[in-house]
């Protein structure tokens, strides 16, 4: 994971994409994990990060909450 990580510090996503990042609110592996995320989308204009207590397959016990979030994030930028 680190290799990954110091490939993409420099990265972020073009700034009128719209980016909705769910993600471990207390990520195991490294404390870097909410900074990190946030910077990809620091200068986007539609750009969210949302934390979930939840371990690495958060889709699973989360799906209710990612879909309504998901759904509204979609409203608000068309």
């Amino acid at each position: 994971m680190y290799s990954n990580f110091k490939a993409a510090e420099q990265l972020t996503f073009p700034v009128n994409l719209p980016v909705l990042f769910f993600i471990q609110k207390n990520h195991p592996a490294t404390d870097r994990w909410i900074p990190e995320h946030k910077k990809l989308i620091k200068d986007s204009i539609h750009g969210e990060v949302v934390l979930l207590e939840a371990n690495h397959y958060l889709y699973r016990s989360h799906a209710k909450e990612i879909a309504e979030k998901f759904r509204g994030f979609m409203k608000e930028i068309q």
